[in-house]
């Protein structure tokens, strides 16, 4: 720090790593002592350190991390350098790729399940909540649950404002020594903060229910809902007891205008070609195209949509694997099973999944022609492979009513197993040729560029396991 006139010290952490050694004394206690040491030996004339809005002393504080952003506050007064704290509430604003950010963490993880969304609450949901939590999204009593179904209370303030107020406050002489809690100007309810995501992914208000808080710490002990949840026990009682602030003082003080916690302003979090409808400031209606964006988690290194299609794709291992030891089983136990030469016809199937394997490599194509940003490639690869599946799924109709009449699956086994097998996979290529064509509408309006291109590598995951699945099946029933 040599030479230095003034020091800013930004490093923190939300979840603590012991393997590391990162935990939350050794980087806020610690890590800060020896900055603040060091800033005195130099004779810093002014030190700047990023604290957290409800940082107090251990006794009082119901996480780890208030506490030692706490004592980190006191080393810095102690001290006696000229300083100013910030004690700001939580920040959003656009990440760099790999960065965790509040409300893209929040969108990739709670948005991006279906089902309805959690309203945490500390205590048991009273009998009004959980009838409201059965009505519609666009109910009156949804739009009242939004705002009365959890006490979690927070005050987003913008990346952006908290920057330059930082700056400003290097040789401000109203901030020496002086600790600023640090909010935006809205006060939102973790309903309605949800509300904001959920428009600013070009979707409408979603349903939610009441979760007592008791039910989310159990489910925070499962591995997997703590890779998939943006969530720590600590960050839970943290949210719990409210993260708002008197934000007066830091906008009296600093040249800031607020940056408003709405959907135009947390466009960032979009995927798709999704679009947001936004009023302006001038009362004219503007229109926000929204970019992908998934964050890698912190404990799989992945993006939360890429985890959570692994994980479903395990789950489908485990029903075609039952489906297909359950034939290789009763083909083996039972006597005189027919060849399928006698009763298969070999020559059509083997064209059936020339298409597909074909279409595989299309896709494949595909993907790498939108990753170079090619477009004309990328949608004619694209509609090939749609056309290749509605050709495969058309061929095994047409072999399935050749079959059926003169068939009796009822009562005979072979029959039976044949048309399980073939008909879930068959009912899986249905789905994969509706995804698959629902992307190329969407690449045909320019939905997809270099940066944006999320839904092409999900449906691709899905379309080459139900290839792979298909060349077993062809092996083990036609050919063998």
């Amino acid at each position: 720090m040599d030479g230095c006139d003034a020091a800013i010290h930004l490093v923190g952490i939300i979840r603590e790593d012991s393997r590391s050694g990162a935990t939350f004394e050794s980087v806020h206690v610690d890590g800060a002592r020896n900055v603040i040491d060091a800033a005195a030996e130099a004779d810093i004339q002014r030190f700047v350190l990023m604290s957290a809005n409800g940082a107090q002393s251990r006794e009082t504080a119901v996480s780890a991390y208030q506490w030692t952003k706490h004592e980190a506050e006191e080393h810095l007064k102690a001290s006696g350098l000229d300083h100013v704290i910030f004690r700001p509430s939580v920040i959003f604003g656009r990440p760099a790729p790999g960065q965790q950010e509040f409300a893209s963490e929040l969108a990739h993880s709670l948005l991006g399940t279906p089902g309805p969304l959690p309203l945490f609450k500390a205590g048991m949901p009273t009998v009004a909540e959980i009838v409201e939590s059965c009505r519609g999204a666009r109910s009156l009593a949804q739009r009242n649950l939004t705002t009365t179904g959890s006490e979690v209370e927070l005050q987003p303030v913008a990346v952006e404002n908290v920057a330059s107020a930082i700056v400003q406050s290097l040789d401000l002489d109203a901030a020496k020594n002086a600790m600023y809690e640090v909010g935006g100007r809205d006060r939102l309810r973790w309903g309605e903060l949800l509300d904001v995501l959920t428009l600013a992914k070009g979707k409408r208000p979603r349903r939610k229910v009441v979760v007592p808080a008791f039910l989310i710490r159990f489910l925070l002990t499962l591995p997997i809902v703590r890779s998939l949840l943006p969530l720590t026990h600590d960050q839970l009682d943290m949210l719990l007891e409210g993260n708002v602030c008197d934000e007066s003082p830091f906008f009296r003080d600093f040249d800031v205008a607020p940056i408003r916690f709405e959907p135009e302003s947390v466009a960032y979090i979009g995927t798709g070609v999704a679009r947001v409808q936004t009023a302006t400031s001038s009362g004219r209606r503007g229109r926000h195209v929204l970019r992908h964006y998934d964050p890698p988690g912190p404990n799989t290194g992945i993006g939360h949509a890429k985890f959570g299609m692994w994980v479903f794709l395990a789950s489908e291992v485990m029903f075609f694997t039952g489906l297909i030891g359950a034939y290789i089983i009763l083909r083996n136990a039972t006597p005189n099973w027919p060849l399928p030469a006698e009763r298969l016809s070999l020559g059509l199937t083997a064209f059936m999944t020339f298409l597909l394997i074909i279409s595989s490599m299309t896709l494949v194509l595909a993907l790498s022609a939108i990753q170079r940003g090619a477009q004309a490639r990328f949608r004619m690869f694209l509609g090939l492979t749609v056309l290749l599946g509605v050709a495969f799924v058309g061929l095994q109709a047409y072999e399935w009513s050749h079959f059926l009449a003169h068939s009796t699956p009822g009562t005979d086994m072979f029959w039976g197993m044949f048309y399980t097998l073939t008909g879930f996979h068959g009912a899986h290529v249905t789905i994969g040729v509706i995804a698959l064509a629902i992307c190329y509408v969407r690449a045909l309006r320019g939905g997809y560029t270099e940066e944006r291109h999320g839904d092409i590598e999900m449906t691709g995951l899905y379309w080459h396991f139900v290839d792979l699945v298909w060349i077993i099946l062809f092996t083990i029933i036609y050919l063998i």
